[in-house]
């Protein structure tokens, strides 16, 4: 609330535009961010009382303004990341998603010049889940249901602009200060127990292998993806309904993408397993994978969808990590020790179990 942008007499006009109701109907008692740090968007809960206790709207709702033209800590290498949320609204495509998922309900959309403001269903009891391995493989199931999504809708889908249609690359304009980062390891002593000389070797060939990897991504299955399928963006109502939120990187990548991205934070956002990275990964394509059959999906290979999440490692994951994810260890700018120790820790795992996977995938090329 300290910028003029979020002063309450706008917040009240907005609110009453996209109810259709006079703005001194609403008193608005409390506004708390729930931005996440490193983005662009900002998102708000607004607390109002209705003055007239009719019941007309409810005590608590969702602002999210998806540009504020803010610069992040992570910048996508898409430009339309801003504008696919309203997008997607506005076709009334996301009313479509089948029993088992559902998106926030919408209010209205107020857009002032060149700024978008989305009102919508605050979904902060369904978001209130402890993540444990047997409800990360009920969101794998849940997430099969966006194919029945996509061969239902493929036509209004493919016709709509701007959605994303190679995730992978999303951050691939890091692939430079990866290098310069893994280089910078080496002269420094306090980050250089992150990996050891041979292993920054391995991950210089793994970013290396970029255009290689984008090949192969291209060969496989698409369908329709979240493109931000992680703990922080789902939960879980009263019918166990897949809730998703933020649609900003929706587009079509092949199968298990969104599985990788689960699976790649999962831990690093809280999520509980005992289970080591390569494990729980397994178990969430397994558990895709046969909800893909039921659904009806009758040609599911469950080598390629592993070979995807895999890529999506490769990509997606190791130029986030070595890129804005080692950047700011490297520079101080984690909050507290805790910080940086899961950073470490999350840097650490996922780039361990790419090195792994590296040398199978290359001998794909064989078969």
């Amino acid at each position: 609330m300290r910028e003029p942008l979020f002063e309450s007499n706008l917040l009240r006009a907005s609110l009453a535009r996209c109810f259709e109701q006079p703005p001194e109907l609403f008193n608005i008692t409390r506004v708390a961010d729930l931005s996440p740090g490193l983005a662009r968007s900002r998102v708000f809960r607004l607390y109002i009382e209705d003055a007239q206790e009719l019941g007309r709207w409810p005590s608590t709702v969702i602002l999210k303004i998806p540009d504020t033209g803010i610069e992040g800590g992570v910048k996508p290498g898409d430009a339309l990341t801003t504008q696919r949320e309203r997008r997607l609204i506005e076709s009334r495509l996301l009313d479509a998603l089948p029993r088992g998922l559902k998106a926030p309900s919408v209010y209205g959309i107020d857009v002032s010049g060149e700024q978008t403001w989305i009102w919508m269903q605050d979904m902060a009891r369904p978001l209130a889940v402890v993540w444990r391995p047997s409800l990360a493989r009920l969101a794998a199931g849940r997430c099969a249901l966006l194919h029945k999504f996509y061969r239902e809708n493929e036509s209004r889908l493919s016709q709509l602009d701007g959605l994303s249609r190679d995730g992978w690359a999303l951050y691939a304009h890091y692939i430079p200060a990866c290098h310069e980062n893994l280089d910078a390891l080496l002269r420094r002593g306090s980050e250089a127990s992150l990996f050891d000389r041979d292993e920054i070797a391995g991950l210089h060939q793994c970013l290396e292998a970029f255009d290689w990897a984008d090949g192969q991504m291209r060969r496989l299955k698409h369908t329709f993806m979240h493109g931000d399928f992680h703990i922080r963006n789902l939960g879980l109502d009263d019918d166990e309904a897949l809730v998703m939120l933020d649609w900003a990187h929706a587009g079509f990548a092949p199968h298990g993408c969104d599985i990788a991205t689960f699976s790649s934070v999962y831990k690093l956002f809280g999520g509980f397993t005992d289970e080591d990275f390569s494990t729980f990964e397994r178990s969430m394509v397994a558990e895709y994978c046969r909800s893909l059959k039921e659904v009806g999906e009758t040609e599911v290979n469950a080598s390629e969808v592993q070979r995807a999440c895999t890529l999506w490692h490769l990509t997606w994951g190791l130029h986030l990590r070595l890129g804005p994810g080692l950047s700011a260890l490297l520079s101080g700018a984690m909050r507290n020790e805790a910080e940086q120790s899961r950073s470490r820790t999350d840097i650490r795992i996922g780039c361990a179990h790419v090195l792994r996977e590296f040398e199978r995938t290359l001998s794909w090329e064989s078969r």
